[in-house]
């Protein structure tokens, strides 16, 4: 039983190898965008009242132009 376990592990660790090994060459570009994904959803906590009015303003200005077009 045992011989078969160690089989089976050395399968998946192969296959786990074999299917990940394409990111290495990504590894620094992958953590760059999880830091700029952290880094924006920390200035959107601290300003968020802000942000609101940003968006409320720019949801105002697209339906202007929607009604000015119709």
């Amino acid at each position: 039983m045992y011989i078969i376990w160690k089989i089976k592990t050395e399968i998946r660790k192969e296959a786990f190898t074999n299917l990940y090994s394409g990111y290495k060459g990504f590894a620094n570009t992958i953590a760059a965008v999880l830091m700029q994904m952290c880094v924006r959803q920390l200035f959107l906590q601290k300003n968020a009242n802000t942000v609101l009015l940003w968006k409320q303003h720019w949801m105002a200005e697209i339906f202007q132009s929607v009604f000015i077009l119709i």
